[in-house]
């Protein structure tokens, strides 16, 4: 059984009552689309929680931070004085590296 949304709605053509955000339709389901995926996650926050959306991005946020960081540490590693001129001390410098990453993501 279709239900008819209201008449305005049907004339926009949105037969069903609901605005679609995306379409992927003839979409194929076992490769990856970049696009896709932002697509669906903008979709999954505009019906979520503001719980939800916010942990998402914390844990998103820090997620991109901790790579950052790790690639900070990485090249802080191969040559010591590259960032900032300053060699990083060998017990923190993965801290060191996190506090530039985090800096430098709050700034951005």
């Amino acid at each position: 059984h279709h239900v008819k949304g209201p008449k305005l709605l049907r004339w926009l053509g949105v037969a069903d009552g609901r605005f679609n955000i995306y379409d992927d339709y003839g979409a194929n389901p076992d490769s990856f689309s970049l696009n896709n995926l932002v697509m669906r996650y903008l979709h999954w926050t505009f019906r979520s929680s503001f719980t939800s959306v916010f942990l998402s991005a914390a844990v998103g946020f820090i997620s991109l931070t901790m790579m950052f960081a790790a690639w900070i540490w990485a090249l802080g590693r191969k040559e010591p004085g590259c960032i900032g001129g300053v060699d990083f001390e060998t017990d923190t410098s993965y801290v060191d590296a996190f506090i530039l990453s985090w800096t430098t993501f709050s700034t951005v």
